[in-house]
Parts: C-alpha cells; sequence; structure tokens
C-alpha cells in the first residue's frame, strides 16, 4: 500500500474498525497471530493539512499452524534393576493443517536415553513419530524425569514426565545346616532337587568338611529338595538324609 500528497502525513492504522494503538507509521507489523485473526480487516487513515482518506480494506488470512500431541504424558518404568534397561515408547502427531518442524529434543534425568524423533525431524500434517525412551539405571534411586519436545507448533513445547525406581539386585542363598551321627565323619555331600523326593544332584566338591554349606545358585520364587550324606575316613557314604526344603522369596 502506497500513499502521496503534501506533506507532512499523518497515519492511523485500525482493525475492524478501531485504531490500533502506537500504529501511526507508513507501514504496519501484526504481532503474533491466531487461526482466530484470520479474516480481520485493515485499514489506514492518511492525514495531511487538507484532510484525512481512508485506505481500502485489508483481510488478513493466517495458515493454520500444526499441532503436536504426545499419545501419553506419563511413563512409568516401574521397579528397573540396577545394570539392566527398560524401553518405553510414545507417540507424537502432528493434529494441524500444516508442517510441523522439531527444533530440540532434551531430556532431564539419570541413566536415560531417546531414539526414534530427533532435532530436524519434520512432520507433516496428520503424520506421527514413535518417541522411543530408555532407562537403564547405574546406581540405586528414584526417577522423576521428563523428556521434552520443541518445535513450531501452535503448542511450542510437550512435556512427558518419567518416573520410575532403580533398584539393586537380590542375591539369594539357602543355608543348610549338617550334623553327623557317628565320630568318623571326614566330610559331607550336599544334592539338591528341583522335584520332591529327586532325582538329586550333587553340589559340592571337595567334601564338605564344615557343619553349613550354603547354596548360592539359587534362584528367587523357586522352591528346593535338599539331602545330605556324610563320609567317613574309609571314603564311605551313608545313605540320604532326610528330605529339607526352601523357598526362595521374590525378588
Amino acid at each position: 500500500m502506497t500513499s502521496s500528497g503534501a506533506a507532512p502525513l499523518s497515519y492511523q492504522w485500525s482493525k475492524n474498525g478501531t485504531a490500533i494503538s502506537g500504529a501511526t507509521t507508513s507501514a504496519y507489523t501484526t504481532p503474533i497471530t491466531t487461526s482466530a485473526d484470520s479474516g480481520s480487516q485493515f485499514t489506514v487513515a492518511i492525514s495531511n493539512s487538507h484532510g484525512t482518506v481512508n485506505s481500502s480494506a485489508a483481510s488478513l488470512a493466517v495458515q493454520a499452524a500444526g499441532q503436536l500431541t504426545a499419545s501419553a504424558t506419563n511413563l512409568n518404568y516401574g521397579n528397573i534393576t540396577v545394570g539392566s534397561s527398560s524401553l518405553l515408547s510414545v507417540t507424537l502427531t502432528n493434529k494441524g493443517a500444516s508442517s510441523v518442524s522439531i527444533s530440540n529434543v532434551t531430556l532431564s534425568g539419570a541413566g536415560l536415553s531417546i531414539g526414534g524423533v530427533s532435532s530436524g525431524l519434520m512432520l507433516a500434517a496428520g503424520s506421527s513419530a514413535v518417541l522411543n525412551v530408555t532407562f537403564a539405571p547405574s546406581a540405586s534411586g528414584t526417577l522423576n524425569g521428563s523428556v521434552t519436545v520443541t518445535s513450531n507448533a501452535t503448542n511450542p513445547t510437550v512435556t512427558i514426565s518419567l518416573t520410575g525406581t532403580a533398584v539393586q539386585s537380590l542375591s539369594h542363598s539357602a543355608t543348610l545346616s549338617l550334623t553327623s551321627n557317628s565320630s568318623n565323619v571326614t566330610g559331607y555331600n550336599v544334592y539338591r532337587s528341583s522335584i520332591s523326593d529327586g532325582p538329586y544332584t550333587r553340589l559340592n566338591s571337595p567334601l564338605v568338611t564344615s557343619t553349613t554349606y550354603v547354596d548360592s545358585t539359587v534362584i528367587a520364587n523357586q522352591t528346593y529338595y535338599y539331602v545330605a550324606t556324610s563320609v567317613d575316613s574309609a571314603g564311605d557314604e551313608t545313605l540320604y538324609s532326610n528330605q529339607v526344603s526352601a523357598t526362595i522369596p521374590t525378588p
């Protein structure tokens, strides 16, 4: 839009018939607009000593912008053993009418890493991308983290909270007390089965010479059945003792 006439010229811009405060120069730049501004009418009144002339109206067209949504706002890993890892995913979808450009993906929290979505990714209208977040703790503790996706969408940041607990692995064992019924015992053999009454497998080599045996090869949430024998100085071995059982807790 151009103007001419005897100087000095003064200007007053209006939006939908209402004067815009401070818009008194020959050019006018709108502030950031939204879809609600589409169709607004802008005019300018130009004045000098001879009078005032109103321009024809210019209609503003606002292109619909992209809108980024996440399929979840929280990812909960539950209990994760230190030294292991767990991957959870969230789907990012552009529900707007124009493309969305992702400028940054940032993480907050220890032991976290991401994949599938990175800065520079362009999502066309209606398209989606899967963001993978892996929690691999190196020390025990509570995770209160987040992943934030920054873009040029109408909602410039999307934040997903990340929660979980890193726990140390527990080692279990079963301790057996061994008692001889003879003074000529030089040691013991310990046998184990996962089935009551066997068949049994010998656990020790060489002979157990103390009156206590610790089985450190047990697995959580399993029941084991044990018998023992004693061996005398001649190398003779007795029959199996009475069977005992041990149920290993979880975790």
